[in-house]
């Protein structure tokens, strides 16, 4: 969804609560990390490769 949509949502809702979290989004400063625990011969990389 793009930023504008988001917006017009945020404005049209009244999300003002979430308009903070919606700019941090947008301004491609999230930095998310993700990591597959499990034990062996469980499926893992066949996860991470689909």
């Amino acid at each position: 969804m793009k930023k504008v949509i988001l917006q017009e949502v945020v404005e049209k809702y009244g999300l003002t609560s979430i308009q903070e979290e919606l700019q941090l989004l947008t301004e491609d400063r999230l930095d998310i990390k993700v990591a597959f625990l499990g034990e062996f011969s469980s499926g893992k990389s066949s996860l991470v490769n689909a």
